[in-house]
């Protein structure tokens, strides 16, 4: 964040190169609500809809997301 502000930080162009070879989140929600949206879609081809029930003890999360 504060090397992408032009704040003095440790961080640079190769640092960012070398995380994002590795698959790093820089926006960490984001990744959940995409891990959170597959796992919805498989649960949807499994049982036809997206009403995931609380009791659903496969993935607890998702019946909370």
């Amino acid at each position: 964040k504060r090397f992408k502000q032009g704040v003095q930080s440790s961080m640079t162009n190769e640092r960012i190169k070398t995380l994002e070879k590795i698959g790093f989140a820089w926006d960490s929600n984001a990744e959940v609500w995409q891990n959170r949206f597959k796992q919805l879609v498989e649960y949807k081809v499994l049982f036809g809809d997206c009403a995931v029930p609380s009791s659903y003890t496969l993935n607890p999360q998702l019946a909370i997301w």
